[in-house]
């Protein structure tokens, strides 16, 4: 079977180098799912600060580094609260993750090859309800179920996460899975 490489980690990247950057008073105005679409924290001073976060951030994305790294990545540069520090890294780093999948899962050399996801929730107190319930639940990329899946992603602080499936795995954990896409199995993938 040819080696897939999942390029994410560029789409992800791409993703933080276009969100908007807005300090203090900005974003402090800013509903909770509008805080979603850009970097910022009602703590940051300036615009240049926020933007400096952004590109701090995506150093720290693409070096892998925890919460801690990031913290000390931008402790001498901005002045930030470690709640604030560990919630913009959390959040940002999921979102720039769920773009940079999607986009790759999206790629038609991809789908040909992993055309469901299957939704993983967290399991514990934190997770919703709705989250949980859609734990195990297997969705064709690109279908209403797909979106769904995604959206549920980009809630704040949700802990989710999506795993790109093959027909074969899809089949194998019972999805209903189209004929024209049983018979797109090709030996490599159906052994």
């Amino acid at each position: 079977m040819p080696e897939l490489v999942f390029p994410f980690l560029d789409d992800a990247l791409a993703f933080l180098r276009d969100k908007a950057v807005l300090s203090g008073r900005e974003y402090a105005k800013l509903s909770q799912v509008d805080k979603l679409r850009v970097i910022g924290s009602s703590t940051i001073a300036s615009q240049r600060a926020a933007a400096q976060l952004r590109q701090l951030l995506a150093e720290s994305l693409k070096a892998g580094e925890d919460e801690r790294q990031f913290r000390k990545r931008i402790e001498d540069e901005i002045d930030l609260r470690r709640s604030d520090a560990n919630r913009i890294l959390r959040t940002n780093s999921k979102q720039a993750y769920i773009d940079g999948m999607a986009s790759t899962l999206e790629k038609p050399h991809i789908i040909a090859t992993f055309p469901f996801v299957l939704y993983v929730a967290t399991h514990d107190g934190r997770t919703r309800p709705d989250h949980l319930a859609m734990d195990g639940k297997i969705a064709q990329v690109g279908s209403r179920e797909y979106e769904e899946m995604r959206a549920m992603l980009a809630e704040w602080n949700c802990r989710c996460s999506l795993i790109p499936m093959s027909v074969k795995q899809a089949i194998q954990r019972g999805y209903d899975v189209p004929e024209s896409l049983r018979d797109s199995l090709t030996p490599a993938l159906a052994g």
